[in-house]
């Protein structure tokens, strides 16, 4: 009990300091929702330039295949998925919310929420440990007269379940300020 009074004293500082963590959680998902956007049109324009030069000019692009698979797909999967959270657009079970109350229906979103933070943060630690030992390996490709790096693509899926997993932890947070933050009901007399 003597928790949830503190929280209540302090929580108005933290709404405050969650609305400004937010906000740049928000630009920092932006801005990799624009990545990802980029490399959707890239890709496409990318693979259309190499079916020309093939056509044209009898030589395709270069690792065209491999750019596209480790590159481009990478971003437009991994990039968005913080955006998507924030805005709970994920798939999600709602067939019996009608049916539930809803307090009840709060209880299942907050505890969606915490499975999503632990699976993603999972996510994101086996990705990152992927990601440091391809680094560390010089991960590529053999392409006919060069190689292709393919371990800043793993950096790419970090930074995905990364930012994934930091806006569902703002969300949690979000939500256990509205729920300290809730007026007391008050018994009618």
């Amino acid at each position: 009990m003597a928790l949830i009074e503190t929280l209540k004293s302090r929580s108005g500082n933290w709404a405050g300091v969650n609305r400004m963590i937010q906000k740049l959680m928000s630009g920092i998902n932006f801005f990799c929702l624009s990545i990802g956007m980029l490399a959707m049109l890239l890709l496409p324009l990318h693979v259309t330039v190499d079916v020309i030069f093939r056509e044209v000019l009898g030589t395709p692009i270069l690792g065209t295949i491999e750019i596209a698979s480790y590159y481009y797909m990478i971003a437009i999967f991994a990039l968005p998925l913080a955006f998507v959270q924030e805005k709970d657009e994920h798939l999600v079970a709602d067939v019996l919310e009608s049916i539930m109350s809803k307090k009840f229906v709060g209880l299942t979103v907050s505890v969606g929420y915490l499975c999503t933070v632990i699976f993603v943060y999972l996510l994101f630690q086996q990705t990152a440990l992927g990601a440091w030992t391809a680094t560390g390996n010089g991960e590529h490709v053999e392409l006919v007269f060069t190689n292709l790096y393919t371990w800043p693509s793993r950096w790419i899926i970090a930074i995905g379940f990364g930012a994934m997993f930091l806006q569902a932890l703002l969300q949690i947070v979000r939500d256990v300020l509205q729920v300290v933050n809730r007026p007391k009901a008050t018994s009618g007399a």
